[in-house]
């Protein structure tokens, strides 16, 4: 995605169970960054993958009861 001046950073919490912090806490620590460049690396990823098609998702319907 080119960048674009006018396309500013903005900044939003992200909640991820304590496992997944400290999972990114110990890549952080391995590769000598911030845990905020993992995050941002990886919702990058994520996003570049998924314009390209290469992340694919499902539809399921589920079937229920009605509520009474």
């Amino acid at each position: 995605m080119p960048k674009n001046t006018d396309d500013i950073i903005k900044t939003r919490g992200l909640g991820l169970r304590l496992s997944e912090w400290e999972e990114v806490d110990k890549v952080a620590e391995d590769m000598e960054v911030k845990p905020h460049a993992v995050l941002t690396f990886a919702v990058r990823y994520f996003l570049k993958h998924w314009r390209e098609g290469k992340i694919k998702t499902k539809t399921e319907t589920k079937k229920a009861f009605p509520d009474l």
